[in-house]
């Protein structure tokens, strides 16, 4: 199994947010990802009093909010990943069938 680090920012547009909640409530269903992680850089009250963000607090979705705005937030240790392998992700994509993903992993 492995792990989805996707890295986004409270400056994210509406529309691509929706975009985004929409595709990691799917690769939360994938068969071999363990867990999805949403490092949010921005804080939470950015996050949750946006209309699109309901649909992030699905099973299999993990938020991991930093004030500080910083690409490196995505290797920061307090995301405490439980799997050897990752695959991480921007908010703007690429985004991956699941066949194409999991090839990376066999």
């Amino acid at each position: 199994t492995f792990t989805v680090v996707v890295l986004s920012h409270a400056g994210i547009p509406e529309d691509r947010l929706q975009k985004l909640a929409s595709v990691l409530t799917g690769l939360s269903t994938w068969k071999r990802v363990h867990e999805v992680v949403l490092v949010w850089n921005g804080g939470l009250r950015a996050l949750w009093g946006r209309p699109s963000a309901r649909r992030l607090r699905a099973p299999g979705i993990r938020v991991v909010p930093f004030v500080r705005n910083s690409l490196l937030n995505r290797y920061d240790p307090a995301l405490n990943v439980e799997t050897d392998a990752v695959l991480e992700l921007d908010d703007d994509g690429p985004f991956l069938s699941e066949q194409v993903a999991e090839q990376g992993f066999l």
